[in-house]
Formats: structure tokens, sequence, C-alpha cells
């Protein structure tokens, strides 16, 4: 079994140990199926959870696990993302199937384009749900779904891929229609200058990486440093 295999059937036999037996909201009502997803940005992370009823997703009732637990799995999800042989930028979500009645977990990592798509689903919580039980519920097996790297030819895909996160993520203060895009090394750097009589001292830009990978950055990291994160040398 090689490494992939191995962390996602441990993740399986650990998580979904973790789900059924934790004693909270979700265990107030029946279900058959857990899926939790669990979306990453640059240093913070996203997350919906559902339970599956006869087939139907139960949308009227909460799902939460004990706090414990939640930080139990955070940690396990970290340890995962620091372990597996793909790179940050590209490890863009991660969904968490589990059978009720077995305990068993399935895990399935989604990056590359499918993960691009992906994302493009994060708008609401009941569109990344009903996306992750078409794409993941019914597979007995973990998946790593990657397709092909995302490439960012120049530099208005560059602002087209900040776009779509800030739709998602937005940050205070920038303004996409206003973006200034330069090269960097490794890909794109994409950022608001400050209007006339506007000081601000600590403010976000963006880097996108060539392989579509968008990060944002504090003004106040050195350029250099940030790119060097770009590019995977720290």
């Amino acid at each position: 079994m090689d490494s992939v295999e191995r962390i996602l059937k441990n993740a399986g036999v650990e998580l979904g140990s973790l789900i059924v037996n934790s004693k909270d909201d979700l265990n107030d009502g029946p279900w058959d199926t857990y899926v939790e997803v669990v979306h990453f940005g640059r240093g913070s992370s996203t997350g919906t959870d559902v339970v599956i009823l006869d087939g139907e997703p139960v949308v009227d009732r909460s799902t939460d696990i004990s706090m414990m637990d939640y930080k139990k799995l955070k940690r396990y999800i970290r340890g995962i993302r620091k372990d597996f042989p793909v790179p940050f930028w590209l490890f863009d979500a991660l969904v968490l199937v589990v059978d009720r009645e077995s305990g068993r977990g399935v895990v399935h990592v989604v990056c590359g384009d499918v993960a691009a798509d992906f994302e493009a689903s994060m708008g609401t919580a009941d569109v990344v749900q009903d996306r992750a039980i078409d794409m993941f519920g019914d597979l007995v097996e973990p998946s790593v779904v990657c397709g092909r790297p995302i490439v960012v030819p120049d530099g208005g895909s560059a602002v087209d891929r900040v776009e779509a996160f800030v739709a998602v993520s937005p940050v205070s203060g920038f303004v996409v229609e206003d973006a200034v895009v330069s090269r960097v090394d490794g890909g794109w750097r994409v950022f608001v200058r400050d209007r006339p009589g506007q000081i601000r001292v600590d403010r976000t830009y963006f880097l996108v990486g060539d392989d579509g990978g968008v990060f944002p950055v504090s003004s106040g990291e050195p350029p250099a440093q940030a790119v060097a994160r770009l590019l995977g040398r720290r």
C-alpha cells in the first residue's frame, strides 16, 4: 500500500470512529451517512457538514459534533495535509463520508482543476453539500481527484483567480476592479494601490502561482519571503 492510500485509509478509520462516537447535536436524531467538507485557503479553512437519512439530506437540524471532537478532527486533518504528497496550494478540499452503521469513514482529497470547479460551488452551504454528495456519496474507497494542474498564463487570468477567491472570502478594502498586476518569480502579484489621500499601514494583496494557487499576503510580510512561500521554499 503506498503512502497516499495508507494516509487516507488510516484517516477513514480514525475520523469515522470520531464522528460516530461523538455526543452532541449530531446524535439528536437519526442519520445514515455523515458528509463533512473542508475547503482550504491560505492560513484558514471553511467547512460545512450534512447528514443523510434514507437517501435524503437532513437540513432542519444541527449536526454539530462535540467541541473536543471538533478540535480533534481539525488537528487530524491538518496532519493529513502536512503528510500528504501534494503541495498545500493544490490541496484545495477534503471530503469525509461516514457510514453510521459500520462506523467506516472514507476520505477524498480534491485538487487541481477539479478543485477549481468544486471551489466554485462554495457559495452556499446547501450547494456545497449537494455537490459533495453527488461526487463522493456513493464511493466506497478513498480517492484523490486532481485532474490537470491549473495554469495561470497571464496577469488577466491571475486577476480572475483572485476575483473567484474574494467572491468566497471577501477581503476588506480589496476591490478587484482596481487591481494591478505584476510578475513575480513563479506567479503574479495582484494588488490594489492606495487611492489619493488614503494611507493604510497594513493591507492584503495576493500572490497567484502559475499552478493556480491563490495566496492572501499581508503587506507587512517581506515580499521576498512571501514569494519564497509561493515557490514552496519555506
